[in-house]
């Protein structure tokens, strides 16, 4: 069952994500037999992840289990199959708590697709901003979720200026935190403040406070 699995992630690795979702289908058909639910449970996320529907098989199986991850599995799977950017975004949330940051960021990046994809720009751009500054700690890891995602539209020094922003900071503080100048640090932020449709500090908060 391990071997299958980390046979998917060297595919998906290696962007033959349809070869990945065979190896992790197999990989859950195989703990399936042996009675392994977690194991299972993290085959058919990863699946879900490569673009298999595995959200009814999740939800059955979540049903055994007591943990909050394979219920999680089973939102984020069923918000995929469903393409329903506003549930992905809550399952970030979902996954934020108990602390799966890359599943979080993965999950927003599918929001901000969808999103973008349904003419919905404003909210693609706060989903794509809040998975950039959680993709702050994984600098350079790329998943076939991650991938298929557009740039943010914040460039990497906007997406450090509006955390700085929202955990209190003034700009003249922002600006001796950057070595940069107070000017910088306006222009960064109108710029921050159009790019997300926001008005100023309070509507920043509300959209990149909890993750930031």
């Amino acid at each position: 069952t391990s071997v299958a699995l980390a046979r998917s992630w060297v595919l998906a690795g290696a962007g033959d994500v349809r070869g990945a979702a065979d190896a992790a289908m197999a990989a859950a058909d195989e703990s399936a037999e042996l009675s392994l639910h977690s194991s299972e449970a993290l085959a058919l996320h990863d699946a879900a992840r490569y673009g298999v529907d595995t959200s009814l098989r999740l939800a059955a199986l979540t049903s055994t289990m007591d943990s909050p991850l394979p219920l999680a599995y089973a939102a984020h799977a069923t918000a995929l199959a469903h393409a329903a950017p506003t549930v992905l975004e809550a399952v970030a949330a979902d996954f934020l708590r108990i602390g799966a940051t890359l599943h979080a960021a993965e999950a927003l990046a599918s929001a901000a697709r969808l999103h973008r994809t349904q003419g919905n720009v404003r909210a693609a751009s706060q989903a794509s901003a809040r998975q950039a500054l959680l993709m702050r700690a994984f600098d350079g890891v790329r998943t076939p979720a991650l991938r298929a995602d557009g740039l943010t539209h914040l460039t990497r020094r906007q997406v450090e200026v509006a955390r700085l922003a929202t955990s209190g900071l003034t700009n003249q503080q922002i600006a001796e935190e950057l070595h940069t100048s107070k000017r910088t640090v306006d222009n960064h932020l109108h710029a921050i403040y159009g790019v997300l449709g926001v008005t100023g500090r309070d509507e920043l908060r509300t959209v990149l406070g909890p993750l930031g």
